[in-house]
């Protein structure tokens, strides 16, 4: 009788163990999927940020919005050129989460940016055909 009974608390807590691992396994998948992309805080480095502006770091962006689809190729010779391509880019992005469609680096645009997302482009083809 005894051992039944040792049995059965082993079972128990051999069942409570089981249950806080799947349970800590799937609170860290969550935090995985709402994480802030790491390295992209220092976007609101760029607030008011414009087509023309040479900004030194502006590259940040420019792998911030092709990360995500909407920037399909970084030309490594205009980093920090805020280029038409770029305003095009922050355009598509601002169409897609229904923020003010200027083209510039606005605080509910780089507030957006900074939010916690998972790792999935938000665009699979080509952004340019959102326009056309």
């Amino acid at each position: 009788m005894a051992a039944i009974i040792r049995l059965g608390f082993f079972l128990s807590f051999f069942l409570l163990f089981l249950a806080s691992l799947t349970i800590s396994r799937n609170l860290m998948y969550v935090n995985q999927l709402t994480a802030a992309p790491a390295g992209f805080s220092t976007l609101k480095n760029f607030l008011g940020s414009k087509k023309g502006d040479n900004i030194k770091g502006l590259y940040q962006v420019k792998k911030y919005l092709n990360n995500f689809g909407y920037l399909p190729a970084i030309d490594h010779n205009k980093d920090d050129e805020f280029d038409d391509e770029l305003e095009h880019a922050i355009m598509t992005y601002q169409l897609r989460y229904k923020l003010e469609v200027t083209g510039v680096l606005d605080s509910g645009t780089l507030s957006q940016m900074m939010a916690p997302r998972c790792g999935v482009p938000d665009i699979f083809n080509d952004p340019k055909t959102l326009f056309q």
